[in-house]
């Protein structure tokens, strides 16, 4: 099954067995812009919500086909029913806290 990687970078997941498959950036990337925008203050603290836009969009789903993206790329899209496109598991870091690999790709909830 194809994994089509649109995050702009290289992606290092971890297999079930412990190998590692390493996804190169495809061509063209889908990424979401994420702004916090403050709506109140409470006693100093301020209270922002966070909103995303996404100046592409997702490919048109192609059968046997799975789409990785960002996190909040995937919320920006999450009411699409698009169960093809996932992103990235939890990650795994270095010893100085980098970012080195994911374990597994993700759905979120009401995508199954």
């Amino acid at each position: 099954m194809p994994l089509v990687n649109l995050t702009g970078h290289r992606l290092h997941v971890i297999r079930e067995d412990g190998s590692v498959v390493s996804l190169p950036p495809a061509t063209t990337t889908v990424r979401a812009v994420v702004e916090h925008v403050r709506i109140a203050t409470i006693e100093g603290v301020e209270i922002l919500i966070q909103t995303t836009t996404c100046p592409r969009e997702l490919p048109p789903p192609v059968e046997g086909t799975i789409y990785i993206v960002s996190a909040y790329t995937k919320i920006h899209f999450l009411n699409e029913d698009r169960p093809d496109v996932l992103y990235p598991g939890p990650v795994c870091r270095d010893g100085s806290g980098r970012v080195t690999a994911c374990r597994g790709l993700q759905q979120m909830i009401g995508d199954e």
